[in-house]
């Protein structure tokens, strides 16, 4: 089959093409099939179910959406209660800092940080399908896992730049923030992130391309403290 009718076909009948790609990886090679590497497969998913990204014409199940759900208005602080040996700042792909470790454990997420709440999320038809967040809480006025989904999002973005914290540590920091907003299936979710949140990282690192870099946070505050213009980000 060419490739020009192969994927003209492949958008009008995606569930057929699913199955017949799945059978021919089976028998040409199998090794291909048990490892995971859809490459052809992964084209296809992506033009009927679109995962949330940031271009203004995603696909025609999501057009003119973005990839994130949430975004930071304000800077947020937790004491993690995690020492670690001296202070830390990342910031991503277009130079604005999005996290701070300090050395007492304190975690800083900056002003303008987005993210999908729970993952996974996928987007069909305008609707985002996926991990739900849970209900809002009384007291703050957010999804139970609202300021856990953040903060975990934030530590695995930056886990392979010089991080001072390990997957365990920022799984664990998930779980307890989870339980102060009182939320029941923390275990739960926590359980899924010790299992499948390696997974989760490397998608994400595909989809919405997390990169970043370490940065001097003794230059940053030599700019201002946490909170003026060179910590926050729009």
């Amino acid at each position: 089959m060419k490739a020009a009718p192969f994927w003209s076909y492949a958008r009008r009948n995606g569930s057929v093409v699913l199955k017949q790609l799945l059978k021919a990886q089976r028998k040409t090679n199998p090794l291909l099939f048990l490892y995971g590497k859809y490459n052809n497969i992964w084209d296809i998913i992506r033009n009927h179910i679109n995962i949330v990204r940031p271009h203004p014409q995603m696909s025609p199940m999501c057009k003119n959406s973005v990839r994130w759900l949430y975004r930071l208005d304000q800077n947020y602080s937790w004491d993690s209660g995690i020492p670690i040996a001296q202070d830390h700042a990342y910031r991503d792909a277009r130079g604005k800092v999005r996290l701070i470790i300090e050395a007492g454990g304190r975690i800083t997420v900056t002003r303008g940080y987005s993210w999908n709440g729970c993952s996974p999320k996928i987007c069909v038809l305008d609707l985002l399908i996926g991990t739900p967040d849970g209900v809002v809480h009384a007291r703050t006025g957010r999804p139970k896992t609202y300021f856990a989904s953040f903060v975990h999002d934030a530590l695995y973005q930056f886990l392979r730049v010089d991080a001072p914290m390990s997957r365990r540590q920022a799984d664990a920091c998930f779980l307890r923030l989870m339980a102060a907003s009182d939320f029941s299936l923390r275990y739960l979710y926590w359980a899924a992130v010790r299992v499948a949140g390696w997974l989760v990282w490397h998608g994400k690192r595909y989809v919405r391309k997390w990169s970043g870099e370490a940065v001097d946070l003794r230059a940053l505050r030599g700019k201002g403290p946490p909170g003026s213009t060179p910590l926050n980000a729009t």
